[in-house]
């Protein structure tokens, strides 16, 4: 009358490979996430500064271990023109001083920084209110 099935069904083989599969990509991301991550690792930055009507100055400390070569300024609104006249070795600081159009005083400016070294590059933003 009843027969005795032995092993799994079908149905849990799929479940239990599916589940297996989900897994496999879970740890295949979490390699390649972590490594990626780690090569921006050696390009890192303390900004910070002021802003007024005709200049951005930032003081730009290299808390990295390798030479920061550029640093560019977008702001939300109004434009800013200058570049990083040296590099700034590990543990050095240097300050950066954009020129800047289109800036009114006593309005708060969001200030995209990008920071670039031996092929890297990260990016910092800033609230800053113009004095």
């Amino acid at each position: 009358m009843f027969h005795k099935r032995k092993g799994l069904s079908r149905v849990l083989i799929e479940i239990a490979l599916i589940v297996i599969a989900l897994a496999a990509v879970g740890v295949v991301y979490q390699i390649f996430s972590s490594s990626s991550s780690g090569m921006s690792s050696n390009l890192r930055a303390s900004v910070d500064g002021y802003l007024t009507t005709s200049q951005l100055v930032l003081n730009v400390d290299n808390i990295g271990s390798i030479p920061i070569s550029g640093v560019t300024v977008t702001l939300s609104s109004g434009t800013a023109s200058g570049s990083l006249p040296s590099p700034i070795s590990p543990g050095q600081q240097a300050s950066v001083t954009f020129t800047v159009s289109g800036v009114t005083q006593g309005s708060t400016y969001k200030v995209y920084v990008t920071i670039s070294g031996s092929g890297q590059s990260a990016e910092y933003v800033l609230t800053m209110t113009a004095q």
